[in-house]
């Protein structure tokens, strides 16, 4: 396969990813990409990183709403394990001898 092959076999792919719209932080990166757009300022990771946090609470939020089941808590995996009594230290050993 030659290289221009190559790119243009990409190329095809990348288009079908992109039309799909499931991904559209990337179509809109690739958008970019080819149109030259100037490169983000100092703040953008900064943005984007915020964006993405903002994306997953959304979704959780939206997935407790379907379903009323779920919980919002922590996991009790997440807990520190000194909560879960995991940890020997005198406060934690001298209350339960």
């Amino acid at each position: 396969m030659t290289e221009d092959e190559m790119m243009s076999s990409a190329g095809a792919c990348l288009a079908r990813i992109v039309e799909s719209g499931e991904f559209p932080r990337f179509g809109e990166f690739l958008r970019e990409f080819l149109t030259g757009v100037e490169p983000p300022d100092e703040h953008y990771e900064l943005r984007m990183a915020v964006e993405l946090i903002l994306d997953g609470v959304a979704a959780r939020l939206e997935s407790a709403r379907r379903e009323p089941s779920a919980t919002l808590e922590p996991a009790a995996a997440l807990e520190p394990a000194a909560a879960k009594g995991g940890i020997n230290t005198p406060e934690i050993g001298a209350r339960t001898r």
